[in-house]
């Protein structure tokens, strides 16, 4: 598990896949490295905590809805799990990638 205080510090939003209608917003993201996962994230707690979901993708031209569809099906060989929690005076996030293809994405 790393631990950072904004998703930000590894991740880059693909501005042109962003959608948020309500919740959960969604959209692509590319990693420091260069990786690239669809993402999907969730309120826990209006205001101060999320669970931001990413599954990796081949391009940012994927669809949001049948990347997730399918990782609820059969678990990815990786995926990755986010919790943001900002309760504190310093916002804490989460992060441990799920591998081995056991982790079911959740829905």
């Amino acid at each position: 598990m790393e631990i950072l205080t904004d998703v930000s510090e590894q991740f880059e939003f693909v501005d042109d896949t962003l959608v948020y209608v309500d919740a959960p917003i969604e959209g692509v993201v590319r990693s420091k490295t260069g990786e690239l996962f669809a993402f999907r994230c969730s309120t826990i707690v209006t205001g101060i905590l999320w669970h931001w979901v990413l599954v990796p993708v081949a391009s940012s031209e994927v669809s949001i809805a049948a990347t997730f569809d399918e990782a609820r099906k059969a678990a990815p060989p990786e995926w990755i799990s986010i919790v943001e929690d900002r309760r504190g005076d310093s916002a804490r996030v989460a992060m441990c990638r799920l591998v081995g293809g056991v982790h079911r994405v959740p829905g």
